[in-house]
């Protein structure tokens, strides 16, 4: 539903082009990095209720969210400004970039700085959002089925 509302937008229209020099490896890579986000943040409660030891010592550790952010910061930057070479759609860049801050600044904000925020949903939200721009980045540059 939510991708049929985002394809009746112009911006987010996707075209088959054939111009060389994207790598399609890093969308791939961003995505999944993306998806790994997501389902630590989705199955981290499941842990909690499960695992106890696991999740307090390990899922929840704040050193987990320094390393998947620090892995898909350079992944997920490299494969948005690949695309915005190639497609010149910013909003997609943006938008990358935008949910990237997101899961870099709010762990650095609750485990260093001590907001008060709901980590697990916010991080799970730009994880989603992370998917789906790597989804349409890759989309618009017209990768080979």
């Amino acid at each position: 539903m939510i991708t049929e509302i985002l394809k009746k937008q112009d911006f987010l229209k996707t075209k088959t082009m054939s111009k060389p020099g994207h790598s399609h490896s890093t969308d791939k890579w961003g995505i999944a990095i993306s998806l790994i986000c997501t389902l630590h943040c989705v199955l981290t409660p499941v842990a909690f209720a499960i695992l106890p030891i696991m999740g307090k010592f390990y899922w929840a550790h704040p050193a987990v969210h320094f390393v998947l952010s620090t892995i898909a910061l350079p992944v997920g930057f490299a494969a948005f400004y690949k695309g915005l070479k190639r497609h010149k759609k910013k909003i997609i860049f943006f938008s990358g970039l935008i949910f990237l801050g997101v899961i870099i600044l709010v762990p650095i904000m609750v485990h260093i700085l001590r907001f008060n925020l709901n980590e697990p949903l916010i991080m799970a939200m730009a994880g989603f959002g992370l998917v789906v721009s790597h989804y349409y980045n890759y989309k618009t540059c017209g990768c080979p089925h």
